[in-house]
Order: C-alpha cells, then sequence, then structure tokens
C-alpha cells in the first residue's frame, strides 16, 4: 500500500523555491559585498597610515640624525588631530623611546609595552604593516647610510573601522531582511513585478562588488517597500561614497603637502647651485680642466668653491663634504660658504702666506662654535671631510691639506697620492686646537690634479654591490690622463654610470680634474 503523499501546489513549491532562491542570493551578494568593501576599508586605512607615517618620516630624519629630540616630539604631536590615532612611538638603535605621543587613555601603558615587544620582534625588518581587533601598526626602520638609526612604529585605532563594518552590516542586514519579506509577500501576487527589482538590485550589487564603484545609485519609480529597500541601498552607498571622498581629501592634502616642500627644495637648489663657482673662472690659472658636482638629491652636502686671491696670480679652491644628504647636508653648505667669505677677506687683506692647514682649523673652530658642539652633551654632531687647494701661478706651488681627503695629481707621468689627516672638521670629538699637516709642492707645465670626495669612491655597483673603491679610480686616472680633460670627465662619468648599474645613489658627488 503505497502511502499518499501530502499535496503541494506548484505554485506553493514555485514561491517557496522562488523565496528560498532569493534568500540564498540576498545573502551571498551581501556577504561578498560586506567582505570586499571591509577589504578594501581596511586596505585604505593601512595605505592611509602608510602615507601619513611617510611624510611624518621624512620630517623625523633630521631630528633623529641631529638627536634633537624636542622636535621629533613635537612632529609626533600633530598626530593628535586624527582621533584613530593612539599612540606612535620612535625607538632608537638601542631600544629606547627617542620620542612618543600618546593619546590619554586607559590602555596607554599596554600601547607603551605593545609597541617594545613590536620594536623587540620587527627592529631589523625595514617595514611592516599589522591589524589586530584593536589596532592597525605601521612600524618602519630609519637608516641614514645604511646604518640603522631608529625604528618609528604607530598605531591605530580600528574603531572607526569596525563602527563603519558594523553600520554596513547592520544596513545590509536590514535591507536584505525587508527584501526578502516584501519578496515573500508580493511572490504570491506580483511575481513578475517581484522579480524585475530583484535582478535590478542583483546587477548593480554585482557591479559595485565588481568594480568597487559606490558613486553609484539605483534609479527607481516604486513608491512601495522597494523604494524604501533601494533608498536605503543608495543611503548605504552614499555612505561608503561620503568615506571615500574624505579620503580622497586626505591624499589631496598630502599631496599639496609634498608639493609645497617639494618646492621649497627646489627653490632651495638654485640658491645652492648659485654659489658653485662658474666654470669661466678655472680658465685662468688652468690650461684644461673638468668639474663634476652632483648631488645625490635635489639639494646635497657636497660643495667646491674657487676664489682668485689678492693680486690675480692666487687662487683656492675648497671641495667639501658636508654631514648628510639632501636639507640637513645642505643648510650646512651654506654655513660652510658663510665661513669661506670670512676666510677669503681675511686673507685679501693681509700679505700673509696663505696656509691651507689654518684654514682648516679655522674650519674647525668656528664650525664647533657656531653649532654649540664644544662639548659632547651638544644637541648635534655635525662636520665635514674636504680638502684645501691652493694654487700659486707666479711661484709656481701648490699647498693642500685634507681632511680625510686625499689629493691625487700626475708629475712625469706617475701617479702619487698626498693623503689627508684621519681627523674630519667640526664634530665634538674634535678638538678645538688640532693642525693639520701642509704639504707643499712645486709645479711644472703638464701636471694634472684631481680633487674628489667620497662620494665617487663609495657608489656601490658591480656583481657584487661593492663600493667602487680608491684602487679603480686610481687605474682610471693612469689610463687616461694623457687625454683632454673633457674626454676624462666623460670616461669618468661613463665608467661610474656603467659600474653603478641598476644600483641607487650612495652619495653626492663632487671630482675636480685640473692640469696645469
Amino acid at each position: 500500500m503505497q502511502t499518499q503523499k501530502h499535496f503541494r501546489s506548484i505554485r506553493t513549491k514555485l514561491i517557496s523555491m522562488f523565496s528560498f532562491s532569493a534568500l540564498i542570493a540576498i545573502l551571498l551578494l551581501s556577504v561578498t559585498m560586506l567582505f570586499n568593501t571591509y577589504q578594501e576599508l581596511e586596505k585604505r586605512e593601512k595605505i592611509f597610515l602608510q602615507n601619513t607615517q611617510d611624510i611624518l618620516l621624512q620630517n623625523l630624519i633630521a631630528p633623529i640624525e641631529f638627536d634633537d629630540e624636542y622636535s621629533a616630539k613635537l612632529l609626533l604631536e600633530t598626530l593628535q588631530r586624527d582621533k584613530d590615532i593612539k599612540g606612535a612611538f620612535v625607538f632608537d638603535k638601542k631600544g629606547s623611546i627617542f620620542a612618543s605621543y600618546i593619546q590619554q587613555t586607559q590602555e596607554s601603558a599596554k600601547l607603551q609595552e605593545k609597541a617594545k615587544q613590536l620594536y623587540t620582534h620587527y627592529k631589523k625588518d625595514k617595514s611592516f604593516i599589522l591589524k589586530d581587533k584593536t589596532f592597525i601598526v605601521a612600524g618602519k626602520s630609519i637608516y641614514i647610510d645604511k646604518e640603522y638609526f631608529a625604528t618609528f612604529i604607530i598605531f591605530s585605532s580600528t574603531e572607526s573601522l569596525n563602527e563603519s563594518i558594523w553600520s554596513q552590516f547592520l544596513l545590509t542586514l536590514v535591507v536584505s531582511g525587508v527584501v526578502f519579506l516584501i519578496m515573500v509577500v508580493l511572490a504570491f501576487r506580483f511575481q513578475s513585478r517581484f522579480t524585475q527589482p530583484l535582478f535590478q538590485l542583483k546587477k548593480v550589487m554585482k557591479k559595485i562588488t565588481k568594480d568597487k564603484d559606490y558613486n553609484l545609485t539605483l534609479q527607481h519609480s516604486y513608491n512601495d517597500e522597494f523604494g524604501i529597500v533601494f533608498d536605503g541601498f543608495n543611503t548605504m552607498l552614499a555612505t561608503i561614497q561620503e568615506q571615500n571622498q574624505k579620503m580622497h581629501n586626505a591624499k589631496l592634502q598630502i599631496e599639496a603637502i609634498h608639493k609645497n616642500t617639494q618646492s621649497s627644495i627646489e627653490y632651495a637648489a638654485l640658491i645652492q647651485d648659485a654659489i658653485i663657482p662658474n666654470n669661466n673662472y678655472f680658465d685662468k690659472f688652468f690650461t684644461e680642466y673638468f668639474t663634476m658636482w652632483s648631488p645625490r638629491d635635489v639639494v646635497g652636502g657636497d660643495i667646491y668653491l674657487l676664489e682668485e686671491l689678492r693680486n690675480g696670480d692666487e687662487c683656492i679652491i675648497m671641495y667639501i663634504d658636508c654631514t648628510g644628504h639632501g636639507v640637513p647636508g645642505a643648510f650646512l653648505t651654506m654655513l660652510v660658504k658663510a665661513l669661506e667669505r670670512q676666510i677669503i677677506a681675511e686673507i685679501n687683506l693681509t700679505n700673509d702666506d696663505v696656509s691651507p692647514s689654518k684654514i682648516l682649523s679655522f674650519f674647525n673652530k668656528n664650525m664647533k662654535q657656531l653649532l654649540k658642539q664644544e662639548d659632547e652633551d651638544s644637541l648635534s654632531n655635525v662636520g665635514f671631510d674636504g680638502g684645501v687647494f691652493y694654487y700659486n701661478k707666479r711661484e709656481k706651488i701648490v699647498r693642500f691639506a685634507g681632511a680625510n681627503t686625499p689629493l691625487f695629481y700626475i708629475k712625469d707621468k706617475n701617479l702619487q697620492v698626498i693623503k689627508g689627516d684621519r681627523y674630519s672638521v667640526g664634530y665634538k670629538k674634535c678638538s678645538l686646537d688640532y693642525t693639520y699637516t701642509q704639504h707643499t709642492l712645486k709645479v711644472e707645465d703638464g701636471m694634472c690634479f684631481y680633487l674628489t670626495t667620497d662620494g665617487f669612491l663609495d657608489q656601490n655597483g658591480g656583481d657584487k654591490s661593492f663600493s667602487f673603491g680608491k684602487r679603480r679610480f686610481l687605474k682610471l686616472i693612469e689610463k687616461y690622463y694623457d687625454k683632454s680633460m673633457q674626454q676624462q670627465k666623460e670616461i669618468f662619468s661613463e665608467e661610474l654610470a656603467q659600474y653603478q648599474g641598476e644600483e641607487e645613489r650612495n652619495d653626492d658627488i663632487t671630482l675636480l680634474g685640473l692640469k696645469i
């Protein structure tokens, strides 16, 4: 005997299947959209945090390098304008907190402890970005001249992100529930009318999920529950679009700040370039010459100066490599130029012999005093390496003194090197009364001199990313010194570029070639 099955009409089955399918479709689309929205918002939060960190990092390098804790702290305190930023820490290479900013909350102590743990774990990594239930954390190590100096860690609360996602989840949940109920009710009488707006909604949701375009709106003329659903959906999209616009405005603001900073640096480059001597000044003293001066950044810490002295038969050339690169190094070159003008003025007022040794000593004493670096407690510790080259055309002599900088020259077809003192200028450790060694040479026609800072020699490249090196540099001089100075400049430039390859520039480059 067969058991009689409970009768279910096709209409009932159709409505049940339609309702069930509609429910599944709404849930899948809602979950997909929420998931993608969450991923996108999280990604943008991380990018915004990293951009904020990069901007601060560019401004923190100088305070860190000059051990300026006060300026670093002021920079970090600018983060208080963003309520989501809960804390920021700069750890020095010893693991101590150099500067910090903490939003005063009950979790402040725990935040500092967490920052220390992250520093311990990630201090050797150049950058990291982490997220947990409470924070998005961005960290970046600060390297200066490939030397690790500090780690910068910034904490941003996930409260706003979670609130946005939760609000969107509730709104999506409500909208989905309303849509489903309306579909069930209207399916009994208006199935065709029911399916049309559903597919319309599904189409737009799919496009949003695919293109991440939250500027779309659902156009409709419904004055029933579907109209409410569509308006709610449009409200949700408008909320997301508003958040996107805020992020876009923040991006524009960051770009404007970057543009203003870049413009200032470019104008500073014009000023720095103006103090570099015109090459025509070399014509009076040398039969041939070439100059290579190339800052690593827009401005740099290298400078060379040429001055004609007294009766016009004497000149002095200073080639200087100041501490640092970019803006900090450029500031020091301005100080060097100011002291150089004082030196030249005093030389021109006397008939005394010009002493490169005394000139370096003058720089050493005055830079330490001007920068308040007379003792170990000084905040800054900067100076320079370089050489002073004096040429008397009438007496046919050259005098030279160097601070960690040699002088290369060719005489009688032989390459010779005068090593400078292994002693820098102006730093805290430099003694005020240090006397630099002075060398005097009798010069003859045809002698060639090569004056260079360490940027050329220290440039990394080759198969093993080693520095160009002094030995390779000397071989170039020996091989090509008998060519014209202009040809030598091209050869030096080509050899360095070929050796450097895809490597980044290490340092500012200054190289002068002079022929008597």
